[in-house]
């Protein structure tokens, strides 16, 4: 990470030409100090414990368990409180319809978030982080059967996140700022939903044709969904090769899934 420099312009790296060598082991990095110069909003981010940081944003998906179709998408800057202040943000922007589930996994598990679900009517299926805390959901919530059914279903979310990544091509971002990143996300979380349709729409007549009794077993529109994050990363720096033909633009493949 070259680019990621500090904001005082103090550090320049050593050596000549296009591309330098830069050494920065066991120098202290941090979004307070330092800056990305080829994007300055992409910010410095760790998933997971023992992983390295990288550079770049932080993709939010909410998805409708039953269906598994995305409800809604929200692409923002990585930080410590980005999954949950997005999550509210996308439970707003729904329609009312009365009382709702929402299943998460337990970096969702926290006193404030809770509190916020609880107040807008939505009762919070999150995994329990007990790991040296105590966890903000307790028995009332996970005595129940649905709690348990959210749990199972919320672990399909992660398969919009691997169509986007792997399939729409977001696993690496090919756009610099976030509005030109987030509109990117969003287009592919719309495409993996006219993916998925055909597969939703071709099961309907299958339940019409039942009788009375076994029509009761089709699934019926649920209000329970279930919300996630994953990292997009930021797009490198690269010297520019005068002999390289440009990359073809992202429009035309999107354009292509569409299409389909």
């Amino acid at each position: 990470m070259k680019s990621f420099r500090p904001k005082d312009g103090g550090d320049a790296p050593p050596g000549g030409g296009r591309n330098p060598s830069r050494d920065f082991r066991g120098e202290r990095r941090s979004n307070a100090t330092h800056g990305s110069i080829t994007d300055p909003d992409a910010r410095l981010y760790r998933k997971g414990p023992g992983m390295e940081a990288r550079l770049g944003f932080v993709g939010h998906v909410l998805m409708e368990n039953r269906s598994g179709l995305v409800v809604d998408a929200e692409l923002t800057r990585a930080s410590g409180h980005a999954e949950r202040l997005a999550g509210l943000a996308m439970l707003d922007r729904l329609p009312s319809a009365g009382p709702a589930t929402l299943g998460a996994d337990r970096g969702f598990d926290a006193g404030d978030f809770v509190m916020e679900l609880r107040e807008r009517q939505v009762t919070p299926h999150i995994a329990q982080n007990t790991s040296g805390r105590r966890s903000a959901i307790d028995r009332r919530t996970t005595r129940h059967e649905g709690y348990a059914q959210s749990q199972r279903a919320r672990k399909r979310i992660e398969e919009a996140f691997g169509w986007i990544k792997t399939i729409a091509g977001q696993v690496r971002t090919r756009l610099r700022g976030l509005d030109r990143v987030r509109w990117t996300f969003m287009l592919a979380a719309a495409a993996y939903n006219l993916i998925r349709l055909p597969k939703l729409i071709g099961a309907t007549p299958r339940c019409a044709q039942r009788s009375a009794e076994a029509a009761s077993a089709c699934p019926a529109p649920a209000k329970t969904r279930a919300i996630s994050r994953h990292l997009i990363p930021a797009r490198r720096s690269r010297p520019r090769n005068p002999r390289r033909r440009p990359s073809a633009p992202a429009a035309p493949f999107f354009n292509d899934l569409l299409i389909l």
